[in-house]
């Protein structure tokens, strides 16, 4: 439960740091929103639920790991299906026992990267956070007298 508390709160801590730095890099409100848009539709189609990178033989597979939803998709699905049995029964079939273990490979997630994929969205908030820092200070100029 506190693995995946944890990983909430960094993917929804480095949405909000990237909303920062974009909004901190355009000149307009307007502006700031077509690119976090845009920012989050890329994200969310590269996080790893709509494209698998084991299965696309194309040259788009390190997008990937470009996106930040993928570190905290992988984790939490790591989390939460590691050790798991379950038993699909459809109608008109036989059952059939499934693992955690086979999700995640038909997946192409890694379970051994629960807590690196975490380390690595602190890293992405940290940076984000320096970035946007960096655009404040040095782009729009300190206001101090």
């Amino acid at each position: 439960m506190f693995v995946m508390l944890c990983l909430w709160c960094g993917v929804l801590s480095q949405a909000t740091t990237s909303c920062f730095a974009i909004s901190a890099a355009v000149k307009t409100s307007a502006q700031a929103n077509l690119f976090a848009s845009l920012y989050f539709v890329f994200a969310l189609l590269f996080g790893g639920l709509f494209f698998n990178a084991q299965t696309t033989n194309s040259n788009a597979t390190f997008l990937v790991y470009v996106s930040f939803i993928h570190y905290g998709f992988e984790a939490l699905c790591a989390n939460e299906l590691m050790g798991l049995a379950l038993i699909f029964n459809p109608k008109g079939y036989d059952p059939t026992a499934i693992t955690g273990e086979t999700i995640l490979s038909n997946y192409a997630l890694n379970k051994d990267m629960r807590f690196p994929d975490l380390f690595i969205l602190c890293g992405w908030i940290a940076g984000t956070l320096i970035l946007t820092y960096l655009l404040l200070r040095y782009r729009r100029g300190v206001y101090r007298k």
